[in-house]
């Protein structure tokens, strides 16, 4: 939309006092008064004729969208004023009414924000003043100088070249980029290129959003940044399967990481005006007796544009859906975010944004990455807390799943190598706990039941099984893409259930694993032998969704889910193990509420060999429930 401008003189702008007198439509503009859903009918009533604050917003309102096509309103205030508008569609709009920073009226007008047309170098200042305040005032907020990772770009003064540096074990502070390859071409270090790297890398190779990094860091005074397809040789299986594990330490000790949210590596990570959300209109008006300009934009909070507005958009950056970059964001201590509109700063202790004056404490936009830190960073002192961490890690660890698992990856080999930083943390984190040989191709032996009800969502994509020896079929890194979750964990989240239980109904009685590369993190093969109860099954209907179901299981209905919807055949025989029972209490009693267990189709390599093809859930019905897991028991052998 183009900008306008309401010049009306000042004889003829609205005038008001601050305070106002009691509103009950816009509250007098108080930050403190908590909106309901205004009628347009009752708001422009109250423009005309009953309160000037009222007047001046319909006034700012009008020159941005149509009123007649709001149908009602609600005013949001924080440190800028929100209107949030719905049409006949119940489709909504949100506009931002601020003063500039630099025009703020002392005592009257509190909703002040930065416009977002400042000079590159301003904007830098700011993001490094961000970076400035954490190291001085944040006592959660670690030191900057760590031992540098295995290869650095050597960048130097802004008229120097640049070079890849091969370190020597010595300390000191660098900066690391987040950002997506996409599939137009990115620079490479590879065994051929290396020693040419090592002498000098002309600047007109370096696509821009690397090269807008190389700016960022020099600005702020480093002279070391890291950047993935240069500080590791691409085609050296070795280099790669030393690297992977490291990149937990390569993200957690920079200084900073620069999370680029462009969509690929020629996107730049430093917005133009013509991409950022500047003023939509401007207006003028006099508060207090004082002549000032009040601006307009689109209100940003919750659509993703920027992280520091919220959590809960319904927008995510290329950079937010790509699974390498979950390790990324969950492991740095500090992140500069830079996307189409804005910079926006992040770290354990707060967050900043270009467009806010106000830097707010991190109340969890990060959440997942917060728990998840202060979890690995936290040692019990107790018994009780020992046992609830152990309890707790394996939950968050699960969750840590269902969300890499949301995201892309442009290679389905890259499954563990790209969540191996997370694994290598949380091994670290808890020696006493898990360690290295604990961890199996994404899942850990210590609460390993639990880990190995995971079920494939029907995302509407086709997935397939990747070879062997990449993963076996009990992890859900066997499966090329697709999202997964955890049905038994699930179930256990109920507020209106005072106490829930699961109850293993399996042994594991060993487990053996063969890694194909150096890192243990990676790809490989497996085999858990167990012992439980496994019935045998046919297929005998198919739902109309493509969702595979089979019935008359000795009277016990099972709902099942292919990992593969090729794998499902009707007659063909099939089976479950069931490993455990969610169990509820019901009139002072435990009740059975369902049985889980995992699907199997049987092995002609030998006998009482299985792989995995799905997951099983039992009916619902306590009595169903019972029958099934009064099956046979038997030791078999699952790959």
């Amino acid at each position: 939309m183009d900008e306008y401008t309401d010049d009306t003189d000042s004889e003829n702008s609205s005038e008001y006092s601050v305070p106002f007198a009691e509103c009950l439509i816009c509250g007098d503009l108080n930050s403190g008064w908590d909106s309901e859903f205004v009628q347009t009918d009752d708001f422009v009533a109250s423009a005309n004729g009953k309160c000037s604050a009222c007047e001046m917003l319909l006034r700012g309102l009008s020159l941005v969208t149509d009123i007649q096509l709001v149908t009602k309103l609600r005013f949001d205030y924080d440190a800028a004023l929100h209107i949030l508008c719905w049409d006949d569609s119940d489709s909504v709009t949100s506009y931002e009414f601020y003063i500039s920073s630099s025009g703020k009226i002392d005592g009257a007008w509190s909703h002040t924000s930065r416009d977002l047309l400042s000079p590159l170098d301003e904007r830098l200042d700011l993001a490094k003043s961000w970076l400035d305040n954490c190291l001085e005032s944040h006592s959660r907020c670690p030191p900057i100088v760590n031992k540098l990772p295995k290869r650095l770009l050597m960048l130097g003064d802004a008229d120097d070249d640049i070079h890849l540096y091969e370190t020597a074990g010595e300390r000191a502070s660098y900066v690391a980029l987040s950002y997506c390859w996409g599939t137009a071409g990115n620079i490479k270090t590879t065994q051929e290129n290396l020693k040419q790297r090592l002498k000098r890398i002309h600047t007109q190779e370096i696509p821009k959003t690397i090269l807008d990094a190389v700016h960022i860091t020099r600005h702020f005074g480093f002279k070391y940044l890291w950047v993935d397809s240069l500080c590791i040789v691409q085609n050296d299986r070795i280099d790669w399967a030393e690297q992977a594990p490291m990149m937990s330490d390569v993200y957690n000790k920079a200084a900073f990481t620069i999370a680029a949210h462009s969509e690929n590596v020629h996107g730049g990570c430093l917005s133009t005006d013509q991409t950022r959300n500047t003023a939509l209109a401007t207006f003028d008006t006099i508060i207090a007796g004082q002549s000032t300009t009040i601006s307009i934009r689109m209100d940003t909070r919750n659509n993703g544009l920027c992280p520091a507005h919220g959590v809960n958009g319904n927008e995510r950056s290329k950079l937010e859906n790509r699974g390498w970059t979950l390790q990324e964001y969950f492991l740095a201590e500090r992140i500069l975010h830079c996307t189409n509109s804005e910079m926006a700063w992040e770290c354990s202790s707060h967050t900043s944004c270009e467009c806010s004056t106000e830097s707010e404490p991190d109340y969890g936009f990060r959440i997942g990455a917060q728990e998840f830190k202060k979890l690995i960073c936290w040692k019990p002192d107790s018994m009780q807390q020992r046992s609830y961490l152990v309890n707790k890690i394996h939950d968050m660890w699960r969750d840590v799943v269902e969300e890499f698992t949301h995201r892309s990856l442009t290679f389905s080999d890259d499954k563990l190598p790209a969540i191996a930083g997370l694994a290598s943390a949380v091994s670290q984190a808890f020696p006493g706990i898990l360690s290295t040989t604990d961890y199996i191709f994404g899942l850990w032996r210590k609460d390993l039941i639990s880990h190995l009800l995971w079920c494939r969502i029907n995302d509407g994509t086709s997935t397939e099984r990747l070879s062997q020896n990449k993963a076996p079929s009990w992890s859900w890194a066997s499966l090329s893409h697709g999202p997964v979750f955890y049905p038994a964990d699930n179930s256990i989240v109920d507020w209106f259930c005072e106490q829930w239980e699961f109850i293993e109904e399996c042994e594991i009685l060993s487990v053996h694993c063969s890694p194909s590369t150096p890192n243990i993190f990676g790809p490989g093969t497996g085999r858990i032998r167990l012992e439980g109860k496994l019935r045998q099954i046919t297929l005998d209907h198919i739902c109309d969704d493509s969702r595979p179901v089979t019935s008359k299981l000795s009277s016990a209905d099972m709902n099942l889910t292919f990992d593969v919807h090729h794998d499902a055949y009707l007659g063909q025989s099939y089976y479950v193990l069931v490993l455990g029972r969610v169990m509820r209490k019901e009139k002072e009693k435990m009740a059975t509420e369902a049985v889980h267990g995992i699907l199997l189709a049987k092995s002609e390599v030998e006998e009482d060999l299985f792989y995995r093809v799905g997951y099983a859930k039992g009916d619902e019905h306590p009595l169903s429930s019972t029958r099934l897991v009064e099956g046979e028991t038997r030791r078999i052998d699952v790959i």
